[in-house]
């Protein structure tokens, strides 16, 4: 691939002020094409019309300042099962992964934002696929990929990981399908609403489905769960 260095300030001020957005797009990586995600994901789309559909939406219902200050008491509350779960294990003496007990509280924190409920227990094996799951998506995506470096061997893909990455999403989108549905059952048997992202995503799905359909929500949701 041809790459260009900008080591001149002048011509990087060219670059980063005056023609910012269009060098503002960056390639997507061979494990972001799965299942078509660099055309939907809002991290891949160039700086078009659904990009700025997809930044504004993120923006009123993700990023607000009210919704991330809501959520301080829900990270305090998984910092302290984390501290828990240590205390416990120090007590029985039990050896403890600390790379895997952070990933599930980090996991447990955006399930909890994101649907309300916990993806991961520390104890238990009744939610490891769901970490798996995840965990596959994170893995893959962030692997070196030398389809990445040399685009000729991207129908090759000769270290697995398009197809690995298309196995973690697809499980993933299927995931979300489950409690996407379980959601607009609840929605349509009760008044009572949830005060999650899912919730605030699916109004705005309901309302601009024609510029925020469902297949948008679950690329958007694979993002914030990886």
């Amino acid at each position: 691939k041809t790459t260009i260095l900008v080591s001149s300030p002048t011509v990087a001020r060219e670059v980063l002020q005056r023609y910012d957005q269009l060098f503002s797009s960056r390639a997507a990586p061979t494990a972001a094409q799965a299942l078509d995600h660099h055309k939907i994901s809002m991290v891949w789309l160039p700086v078009l019309s659904q990009w700025r559909n997809m930044r504004k939406m993120c923006k009123e219902n993700i990023f607000a300042t009210p919704r991330l200050d809501a959520s301080q008491g829900l990270r305090q509350e998984k910092l302290q099962e984390l501290c828990e779960y240590l205390h416990k294990s120090s007590v029985s003496r039990k050896a403890v992964n600390v790379g895997d007990a952070a990933f599930t509280t980090s996991l447990n924190l955006m399930s909890r934002t994101l649907f309300s409920k916990d993806f991961a227990n520390y104890d238990s094996n009744s939610s490891q696929e769901l970490r798996e799951v995840a965990w596959g998506v994170m893995k893959n995506v962030g692997a070196s990929n030398l389809s990445d470096y040399f685009p000729v061997l991207q129908r090759i893909d000769p270290q697995g990981i398009m197809r690995d990455t298309k196995f973690y999403f697809q499980r993933l989108f299927d995931i979300f399908d489950d409690i996407i549905d379980e959601r607009l059952q609840v929605r349509g048997t009760s008044e009572a609403k949830q005060k999650d992202l899912l919730e605030a995503l699916l109004d705005h799905s309901i309302k601009n489905e024609s510029e925020f359909n469902r297949n948008d929500l679950k690329h958007l949701l694979l993002v914030s769960v990886s």
